[in-house]
C-alpha cells in the first residue's frame, strides 16, 4: 500500500475521547488492511487495498496512542511511497507492530496478538 493509503487509515483513529479502549485492531486478510475499534472489530474505521508483496494473514490490537507517531511520518513521505505493515515476533518477547518504508522503519508494542504463533 502507498503511505497516502496508510495515513487515510491511521487518521480515521477518533479521538481518545470518542473511543471505549485504548486499542486499535488492525486486521490483513491477503487483500485488504483493516482497521477498526479494539472492542467493536465489526465497525470498520478504515480499509486500503494491499498491492505488491504478501504475506500470510495476521490480526493485532495495537495502542491508539502510536497511530500519532505513524501518522507524522507518513507526513513526511511523498504519497506514492510503498509502505509495509506487519506484525513482528521474535521468541518469547513481545509481539510488534513494524511500519517499513524507504529502508526506514517503526515498530510499536502490541496489546494482543491472536495471529501469533504460541511459544
Amino acid at each position: 500500500m502507498s503511505a497516502a493509503d496508510l495515513l487515510r487509515i491511521v487518521e480515521a483513529v477518533p479521538p481518545r475521547r470518542a473511543r471505549a479502549s485504548e486499542g486499535v485492531r488492525l486486521v490483513y486478510d491477503q487483500v485488504h488492511l483493516t482497521m477498526s475499534a479494539e472492542d467493536r472489530p465489526a465497525e470498520e474505521w478504515a480499509r486500503a487495498d494491499v498491492v505488491g508483496y504478501r504475506t500470510a494473514a495476521w490480526e493485532l490490537t495495537m495502542y491508539a496512542v502510536s497511530t500519532i507517531a505513524v501518522r507524522v511520518w507518513l507526513l513526511e513521505m511523498e504519497a506514492t511511497t510503498p509502505v509495509g505493515v506487519s506484525p513482528f515476533w521474535g521468541g518469547p518477547g513481545p509481539v510488534l507492530v513494524v511500519f517499513t518504508a524507504g529502508g526506514a522503519s517503526m515498530q510499536f508494542p502490541v496489546i494482543d496478538c491472536p495471529s501469533a504463533p504460541s511459544v
